[in-house]
């Protein structure tokens, strides 16, 4: 897991568990004067008084012990009829501490971490469509089994990432026949795996570019940076962005040059000849080299279909 993202989501965990325990204790407060929580309160502390009296004389607390699980029970169901949370904590599990008891990461926690990582990898606009949740089966399509086959294929890429025999997927198709998807499912899955990815369409990556080209050299490592270090780089609808001058081959070129021994994924509606005509040989060479994988999917507009 990324360490910097890690911190934010527990520190996100540990600001909903002061929050908790602020709302728990402003509950609380109300009911303080309340008959019938007074009544319940002093039950157990009737009871509890009383097992620890027969704790001292060595006597048989079984029967007090039983008797005060059942006025616990009655006391949470009166604060709970009264508007007060069962307990303190947003999550019990690992009382907003993060971790369990063991050591390991709590659920909230990853749940956090998946969540800020989308957002982070720029993939939280799509949904969260995994290789599980896939519907292609349900779906009648001339592509029905390549991209059945083609899914399995990836899930099989991202189960060995980054250990795998490609580096580079470049996938080609018309419009609408499951590539963006078949991308946002091998995403999320990385991203709940813990490696850093970075999606962008082929237009953001050129804005990118455009202020990489026209911003201080101070700060211009903040917009490539991560585009350059992440696990995995994700490019979509390469072709559909227009070409500067002296911005979008140069930065394009320098990015793949950069990664040709990292993972990128890039789709594109454009076929291999169209892709050496409008980036030329530099890009096209970086985009079908001896390390990429092309694959070519063809068949019906799913977004149709749906």
């Amino acid at each position: 897991m990324n360490i910097s993202i890690l911190k934010k989501a527990k520190n996100i965990i540990q600001e909903r568990g002061r929050d908790s325990v602020e709302k728990y204790t402003y509950e609380m407060s109300k009911i303080t004067s309340n008959s019938k929580y007074i009544a319940a309160d002093s039950a157990v502390r009737s009871n509890t008084l009383a097992i620890s009296k027969a704790l001292s004389k060595s006597e048989d607390t079984r029967t007090l012990e039983a008797e005060n699980a059942k006025l616990i029970t009655k006391l949470a169901e009166v604060k709970l009829s009264l508007g007060v949370p069962a307990n303190c904590y947003s999550c019990v599990a690992c009382e907003d501490k993060g971790t369990l008891a063991n050591g390991t990461n709590c659920a909230c926690l990853t749940k956090v971490y998946y969540e800020l990582s989308r957002q982070i990898s720029g993939i939280a606009e799509l949904p969260q469509f995994t290789f599980e949740n896939n519907s292609i089966s349900n779906i009648e399509c001339v592509q029905k089994e390549s991209l059945g086959m083609l899914y399995n294929s990836m899930q099989n890429y991202s189960e060995k990432f980054p250990n795998t025999s490609v580096k580079n997927i470049l996938l080609t198709g018309q419009v609408g026949v499951g590539k963006s998807c078949l991308l946002s499912a091998t995403a999320n899955d990385l991203i709940l795996r813990g490696f850093s990815v970075q999606y962008l369409t082929a237009f953001s990556l050129n804005n990118l570019f455009l202020k990489y080209h026209t911003s201080d050299a101070k700060i211009r490592h903040q917009y490539l940076d991560s585009l350059l270090t992440c696990d995995l780089l994700i490019i979509d609808d390469l072709g559909t962005e227009p070409i500067l001058k002296n911005i979008t081959l140069e930065y394009l070129h320098c990015v793949l040059d950069e990664r040709v021994r990292k993972h990128t994924m890039i789709s594109t509606n454009l076929s291999i000849n169209e892709i050496l005509i409008r980036y030329r040989e530099r890009i096209a060479s970086r985009l079908t080299n001896k390390y990429t994988k092309i694959i070519q999917l063809n068949g019906t507009d799913l977004r149709i279909k749906k």
